[in-house]
């Protein structure tokens, strides 16, 4: 489980290299665990990116990919139709 504060430092550390921070365009949620499981956490994040007084990433480049949590992905819809959202299709074998 990840902290809405924690995801932000990940994408601030992202970018030092550069030391631009402009340079970031787009936010992809997912390989931390299920992003809707972590609802209010990752919420409070896209919230953050989207907004123009923190962050200002534009609207449609933050995503947030699951693997199906349906209750959740109303809720996304519904609380931040501005962000994206991506569905990661899994099979139990190579053959599906």
């Amino acid at each position: 489980r990840i902290l809405a504060e924690e995801a932000m430092e990940q994408n601030a550390l992202s970018d030092t290299k550069r030391k631009n921070l402009a340079l970031v365009r787009n936010v992809v949620f997912m390989g931390m665990g299920e992003p809707l499981n972590n609802y209010d956490n990752v919420v409070e994040a896209c919230r953050s990116l989207i907004d123009h007084k923190r962050w200002q990433l534009a609207q449609g480049r933050v995503t947030v990919s699951t693997v199906g949590v349906t209750p959740r992905i109303r809720d996304l819809t519904r609380d931040l139709p501005e962000v994206n959202l991506a569905l990661s299709l899994h099979a139990p074998n190579q053959s599906m």
